[in-house]
């Protein structure tokens, strides 16, 4: 663990991507997982031959299940937010690496914006049309996706080359 510390300088690039793969993954996740389990209810409702008690747990979960999963989505954003600030406070950085990692989050800014607009076009598909009634958090995390990568991305380096200023 040490190891991956000492040699983690200026990767705040590494940070960002796997944030956004993450909320990206677990968004696209959500509205698939969403669908199956409407489909599924569906069924389940259909069938004559299931008891009622079964078909009412069932139903239960499907209405349970978006909000459920949007409040997870919101839960991952926050604590993976979280979880950069505090790694990136305990790496030890040189100033001289700073502008190497404004460049490459600036990469990274471009690709999550190519990213968001992948979530966008699946999302205007009509199989995921009840998608952003279902999940407004979500929807309203991946519609602004780029502002808030660009708010954690400042975090990172403030956090990462502002310490050296507060912390002997």
């Amino acid at each position: 663990m040490n190891f991956r510390l000492k040699y983690k300088k200026a990767n705040a690039f590494m940070d960002i991507m796997m944030i956004v793969l993450v909320l990206l993954g677990m968004a696209i996740l959500g509205l698939v997982a969403n669908n199956m389990f409407k489909e599924l209810n569906d069924d389940i409702q259909a069938d004559p031959d299931i008891g009622a008690n079964v078909k009412t747990q069932t139903q239960t979960l499907k209405d349970g299940f978006p909000t459920w999963m949007d409040n997870a989505f919101l839960l991952a954003t926050v604590l993976l937010w979280l979880f950069l600030i505090i790694s990136s406070f305990v790496i030890d950085t040189h100033p001289a690496f700073f502008v190497v990692s404004l460049i490459l989050l600036i990469f990274a800014f471009g690709v999550t914006m190519m990213l968001s607009n992948t979530f966008e076009e699946l999302t205007e598909d009509d199989e995921y049309a009840t998608g952003e009634t279902d999940f407004p958090i979500t929807f309203w995390i991946m519609d602004n996706l780029l502002l808030l990568i660009i708010i954690m991305g400042g975090s990172i380096l403030v956090t990462l080359y502002g310490k050296n200023k507060f912390v002997g």
